[in-house]
């Protein structure tokens, strides 16, 4: 059973009884918010091994109550913070690609 396989299932004892098989993970995240949640993702889409806890339940924290407000970071431009205004207008296309049903 792959990690994403052991950590996404329903039962948090049976997460427990496969993790406690697998031996070794080679990174482990603490928080499983937007961020935590986003980085398991990306690493096991790269096949590395994760383990991701949270003392509550995924995503129950501030990412519970988003705004909703993706942008592409353009209010930066007025600071001159051009790098960020590029890193934001990247991360928005690929939220646009890859879930578009979130973008407004």
């Amino acid at each position: 059973m792959s990690s994403s396989e052991a950590t996404f299932t329903e039962n948090p004892a049976g997460r427990l009884a496969a993790m406690a098989g697998t031996g070794e993970v080679d990174v482990v995240i603490l928080g499983a918010g937007i961020n935590g949640a986003g980085l398991f993702r990306d690493l096991c889409a790269q096949g590395v091994s994760c383990l991701i806890v949270d003392k509550a339940d995924f995503g129950s924290g501030t990412s519970a109550a988003p705004s909703r407000l993706i942008h592409g970071g353009l209010k930066y431009l007025e600071t001159g913070e051009f790098g960020l205004v590029a890193q934001s207008t990247l991360e928005r296309n690929l939220l646009l690609k890859n879930a578009p049903h979130y973008v407004s």
